[in-house]
């Protein structure tokens, strides 16, 4: 959802959620879209068919989430970026159908208008990344559908240090290359074996933090 995307009525959502697992993926198509816009309203069980999206808010399922990984971090600041998405879950075969005609496919995506509404905001666009994300655009078709979250490795670092140091450390695990014995740990803790406390439990809530042997 992007921020200047605003929900009308309370439990909004549901009817996003509906439609996602229906559908698999939904997408939203403003007003101001209005040529490119099928009938309206737009509901969960009776969902618009469009060959153009908004990409201002989107649903989708797990299922097919893990198909089709994150938004293309090559589309840079702005423009397409949200297309290439829903395209490649078509491609995937959730959230629309793809139209073979003479000149090539053509995507039709379902999509939801129900629940929010756009606020007027000062738009980020400009002519040049349009111009240039719309010749990237096409070049993607050709690739596999599933994207990472980054494309080298200053991106990974970046992505991964949002999740905070926490993150770095379950990839280290403190016992790296041995195996936790439980019996081991409780011989050389009787305390924690007294207590009832689960050895694999105990040590990772406290006994990391006590220098505890393992």
């Amino acid at each position: 959802m992007d921020d200047d995307v605003w929900p009308e009525v309370a439990g909004w959502e549901q009817k996003w959620v509906l439609a996602a697992s229906r559908v698999g993926h939904i997408n939203y198509i403003p007003p101001s879209y209005e040529r490119y816009s099928p009938r309206r309203p737009m509901t969960a069980m009776n969902l618009g068919v469009g060959a153009v999206v908004g990409g201002m808010a989107m649903a989708q399922t797990t299922e097919a989430l893990a198909c089709v990984g994150y938004m293309d971090t090559r589309f840079g600041r702005y423009g397409h970026e949200h297309s290439d998405f829903s395209i490649r879950f078509l491609r995937a075969g959730f959230g629309g159908v793809r139209c073979p005609v003479e000149d090539g496919i053509h995507n039709r995506f379902y999509l939801l208008d129900s629940g929010i509404k756009l606020l007027d905001a000062v738009s980020s666009a400009s002519h040049e990344d349009l111009e240039n994300n719309g010749k990237l655009l096409n070049e993607l078709q050709k690739e596999p559908i599933y994207r990472a979250p980054w494309y080298n490795d200053e991106e990974m670092r970046e992505f991964l240090a949002e999740f905070g140091p926490g993150f770095s450390e379950m990839n280290d695990p403190p016992f790296k290359g041995k195996t936790f014995d439980i019996n081991s740990y409780y011989q050389n803790h009787e305390d924690v074996y007294l207590s009832g406390y689960d050895a694999f439990s105990h040590y990772i809530e406290n006994g990391i933090r006590e220098n505890r042997e393992l």
